[in-house]
């Protein structure tokens, strides 16, 4: 096997590695937390996010990510998109029907 198929061998195999370890962690971490789980259960719903500086922000839940324990969600609003780490958010709610 030559130099350059090694390497993209091992970048394969890495790649494989890291995206099994990542689906364990997060496994587990939805064994154990079952708000986290009620969570990915909201995704595509309208939401309101308040923040721990008292600003709200409502739109459709797009992304969820979990890494290594630190929780970011992504919520997009009519022109805006959001990334917010998860311990800056004091309260979240769905909101009941749908929005345009």
């Amino acid at each position: 096997m030559s130099k350059k198929n090694t390497e993209v061998s091992d970048k394969s195999n890495n790649e494989l590695k890291d995206s099994n370890s990542y689906d364990i962690e997060l496994k587990n971490q939805l064994e154990k937390d079952p708000w986290l789980r009620h969570l990915f259960n909201k995704l595509g719903k309208y939401v309101i996010a308040t923040l721990e500086n008292g600003m709200t922000i409502e739109g459709k839940l797009a992304s969820i990510e979990f890494i290594k324990g630190y929780l970011r969600i992504e919520i997009q609003e009519y022109d805006a998109t959001h990334f917010l780490d998860f311990k800056n958010i004091i309260d979240l709610k769905v909101i009941e029907g749908t929005r345009k």
